[in-house]
């Protein structure tokens, strides 16, 4: 028998010994020993800790891969809520197993393939997830008293311009005043007659210290020059409900806890409008138009590049260029000193899109092989949503031969009635509320996938179409959006170029300028 042993822990019980990833597979290695199996390989997720609520791990979709390529025989691990917290989760999962011919047998336990041991099997899987939520609520409820005593949760990060402190058991904020200068200078400067963009409030804050400077920690590492505020940094500030005196905990108005106010409520209130009405009348929203607007990122950083607009050196309108933001408002070092002609990238891009659809029997074959490859990479959720709906109607008639047995046999055991029947119902709705979450993952794909089959239906009507359009017609956005359109600008031997890519393809373009520096 070839195995392979499968091991996770979660954040709480990493450390815990026999619980941590090493003695998981130890105590599997050594089961797979007195079984005779052959191991061919060993699994283990993230020793930081993985949720066994989560579907998307890592290796246990490799465990899959491996099943449905026939690799193996058994999948070996510790015991049942290692595997799945979830009573749905452990039954649809398993039975992929079974139906790629991988049986899964635990270290700890051990259950017989029979009604019993299935029962066995479901009562246990309901216990661990019972006693996962029973674990989620106890933390949220003991927040909530504590909130509820009159102490904040801030978990040792105080807001700017406030310091933590504790007595008598409960955790308090006090003002820093220090800081709390700062954020009053912040919400002056904003509200003032003139009203600054948060720009323009950032550069007259420059040479003021930031929480960064002011707050030098492992956790909250230095990264700009002394006194550099960030366009972020000032709207994060602003945004803060809590210096009007109220903290409020996870957006709950009935959980607050009244702290010393920094600011009045009516300069809030007059910031928070200032706010819309700048982003509502920003130039930047409809003057000029970008094509690849938020789609480009830096090789160099991996920051986003965003447009920015330079008047000409004659003074006859502008030039739009794709600048990297990491120079101008995030907190990150960039050598990436070039900006590049926004016109000149739109045009490589578009221009490559056109010839995409320029043949259509190349447009066909590059639409069916995405469908393809889309079909292959959800294989295994169309295989899960299957395997779902099976278990739950095979539940469901379960149920009703129960019933069916109860009301047609009054002698039957009233207590082992209910027992069965409640195992039954919760089962049956765990599999529900599963099927539906992904029933709803899969509708959103198929949509996706009905949209490039229906381009692959016509690709030469639809190639004429692309054709045609015109570079500054808005079509233009829609099909970019369609088509998820993204790239990557880099520098090569002095030559500026675009690395694209697209659900039908992937292409390095050169860009045609000589001359993007902006100085």
């Amino acid at each position: 028998m070839r195995a392979v042993t499968y091991a996770r822990v979660s954040g709480d019980d990493s450390k815990k010994e026999g619980r941590n990833l090493r003695g998981q597979l130890d105590l599997c290695r050594e089961y797979c020993q007195e079984k005779n199996y052959t191991v061919i390989d060993e699994l283990a997720e993230d020793d930081r800790g993985a949720s066994g609520a989560s579907w998307d791990l890592p290796k246990l979709n490799k465990a899959l891969d491996m099943a449905r390529e026939g690799q193996f025989d058994v999948l070996v691990t510790r015991e049942l809520d290692r595997f799945a917290r979830g009573l749905a989760k452990q039954l649809v999962v398993e039975a992929e197993f079974k139906r790629l011919g991988v049986e899964v047998e635990y270290v700890l336990e051990e259950y017989d393939d029979s009604p019993e041991g299935r029962l066995s099997k479901n009562i246990r899987a309901v216990i661990a997830e019972f006693e996962r939520e029973k674990i989620r609520q106890r933390m949220v409820r003991g927040r909530r008293q504590k909130v509820k005593g009159g102490s904040v949760m801030v978990h040792g990060h105080a807001p700017f311009g406030y310091r933590i402190h504790k007595e008598n058991g409960k955790t308090s904020l006090v003002i820093c005043e220090q800081e709390a200068e700062i954020v009053r200078r912040i919400f002056e400067l904003y509200i003032s007659a003139d009203k600054p963009s948060l720009s323009e409030v950032a550069k007259k804050m420059q040479g003021t210290p930031t929480c960064s400077d002011l707050r030098r920690s492992p956790s909250n590492p230095k990264v700009r020059k002394y006194g550099q505020w960030s366009l972020g940094g000032v709207s994060h500030l602003l945004d803060k409900k809590c210096y009007t005196g109220v903290w409020c905990y996870a957006d709950d108005p009935d959980l607050t806890v009244e702290i010393p106010a920094i600011i009045s409520q009516e300069t809030w209130e007059k910031a928070q409008k200032y706010k819309k009405r700048n982003a509502r009348l920003s130039k930047r929203n409809a003057k000029y138009k970008y094509l690849m607007g938020k789609r480009l990122t830096c090789s160099e950083c991996g920051s986003k590049l965003a447009g920015r607009s330079v008047k000409k050196r004659n003074g006859n309108g502008v030039r739009l260029y794709y600048t990297c933001q990491a120079r101008y408002r995030l907190a990150t070092e960039c050598t990436m000193s070039k900006c590049f002609r926004a016109d000149k990238v739109d045009e490589a891009v578009w221009d490559w899109i056109q010839d995409l659809f320029s043949d259509p029997e190349r447009l066909s074959k590059l639409v069916t092989n995405f469908i393809e490859d889309e079909q292959a990479s959800k294989q295994a959720l169309i295989d899960r949503v299957e395997v779902t709906r099976r278990l739950r109607d095979e539940n469901q008639q379960k149920l009703r031969r129960l019933l069916d047995n109860f009301l047609d046999d009054p002698r039957m055991d009233k207590e082992w009635f209910h027992e069965k029947k409640d195992a039954l119902e919760n089962r049956y709705w765990s599999l529900e509320m599963l099927l539906h979450d992904l029933e709803m993952t899969l509708f959103q794909w198929q949509s996706l996938r009905e949209y490039y089959q229906e381009i692959g239906g016509d690709p030469e009507h639809f190639g004429r179409f692309v054709m045609g359009m015109k570079l500054e017609t808005t079509d233009k956005d829609e099909l970019i959006d369609k088509l998820d359109v993204r790239g990557t600008l880099f520098i090569e031997n002095g030559e500026q170029k675009v690395h694209v890519r697209c659900t039908l393809g992937e292409k390095v373009l050169s860009i045609d300028d000589t001359n993007n520096e902006i100085r």
